[in-house]
């Protein structure tokens, strides 16, 4: 099952998808405020925004699905004094400031908390993917062990194919670019970088 954090505009509490257009509501959740314009949900009656503005770090919900074991990810921006503001860093540190509180308290909810270090990086950096992949990878490595222990199975034949020690390749046969309307089909390309068939 996929749940996605959205955020409404109207009222600012979050939103939780659960069926319906999964484009759209992938759309919905990485609407980031003052960058992208919110969705309309005409039928629902929502306009929605980038969830991080409710509920950034949902780890109550994933627990409300059932969830035995949470491996949470955190790579929100902490607040902080900034010694040189400008209308970048500002708009950063607005976009955290409803959600902070509520993200530390779930942070206490999960049994192996990953938080690598992106306080270098903005949000919308799509050109350092490379470099914010590999931050990423070193971080989850570092958690390997209490990840290991967390798997119910003392079989290390099990724990092998659950675990996998190298990455897996992913093969994209094609790329399909629809129903865009105020970003140009070419910005996409700037960030994959990459035509197609490729892995």
């Amino acid at each position: 099952p996929v749940h996605i954090m959205t955020t409404n505009i109207n009222t600012g509490e979050e939103v939780v998808l659960k069926k319906g257009d999964l484009v759209k509501a992938l759309a919905s959740s990485m609407a980031l405020p003052a960058f992208y314009n919110p969705i309309s949900w005409e039928e629902e009656g929502y306009v929605l925004s980038d969830g991080l503005n409710s509920n950034n770090f949902p780890v109550e919900e994933v627990k409300k699905m059932g969830a035995d074991i949470v491996i949470g990810v955190n790579v929100s921006a902490p607040l902080e004094d900034m010694e040189d503001l400008n209308f970048i860093t500002v708009l950063n540190q607005i976009q955290y400031y409803r959600s902070y509180d509520k993200t530390n308290n779930q942070k206490k909810m999960v049994d192996v908390l990953i938080e690598p270090d992106t306080s270098k990086y903005f949000p919308l950096d799509f050109t350092q993917g490379k470099e914010l992949i590999r931050i990423g990878e070193e971080s989850a490595l570092e958690k390997h062990p209490m990840i290991k222990e967390l798997i119910p199975y003392t079989d290390d034949k099990v724990r092998k194919k659950i675990i996998r020690e190298e990455p897996m390749e992913v093969y994209v046969k094609e790329i399909k670019i629809k129903g865009l309307k105020n970003i140009d089909e070419s910005f996409i390309g700037t960030i994959i970088k990459k035509e197609a068939p490729f892995y």
